[in-house]
């Protein structure tokens, strides 16, 4: 699972942990939950593209404008990363599995290593800076292969949908007699 040309200092092989599920979806775009069942299926995915995972807590107020600003440009990058964020309060055995000593902490998953990022908040400009050193060392590592959308809430999920019938729905509810 290793990349012999991958180097990077306080790099991990996480290839012990985890089970096999596939991640949960959450927001959309490119960014999911991560759990210990899902942990291995989500790191084979540093084989094709980086995953960024964020460890956060809902407690923790000050860690929400990290999470905000890495879902924003992960989903801005249009697949060169997946966010992957775990939930340290739901997920305690992943984050001490890790090494995870505060939140927010971030890493970046590159061909199956774990590479740290930073950990503390972090302003939105320093958080584009860091995610542009890992699109440039996936591609120094020959790493080319895009993230796929995850599926997210529906789209109507912030506003329902509109009650007025649309001409052509209305067409079609004619056309079926009803």
């Amino acid at each position: 699972m290793t990349d012999a040309n991958f180097s990077r200092p306080g790099a991990v092989d996480l290839s012990s942990l985890g089970g096999s599920a596939a991640a949960a979806p959450s927001n959309g775009g490119y960014v999911t939950t991560l759990t210990e069942a899902d942990f291995q299926a989500v790191a084979s995915r540093s084989l094709q593209h980086p995953v960024i995972v964020e460890f956060h807590s809902p407690r923790d107020p000050a860690g929400q404008a990290v999470s905000d600003a890495l879902a924003d440009l992960v989903n801005a990058a249009g697949g060169r990363f997946l966010l992957a964020r775990v939930d340290v309060d739901a997920e305690p055995r992943l984050a001490q599995a890790l090494g995870v000593q505060a939140v927010p902490t971030v890493v970046a998953l590159i061909g199956g290593q774990m590479a740290p990022l930073f950990q503390g908040t972090q302003s939105r400009e320093e958080i584009s800076a860091v995610l542009d050193q890992v699109a440039q060392l996936a591609v120094a590592n020959g790493m080319t292969g895009r993230a796929e959308p995850v599926a997210g809430p529906p789209r109507w999920a912030t506003s329902p949908p509109s009650p007025q019938p649309t001409p052509l729905r209305e067409g079609r509810r004619r056309a079926r007699g009803r």
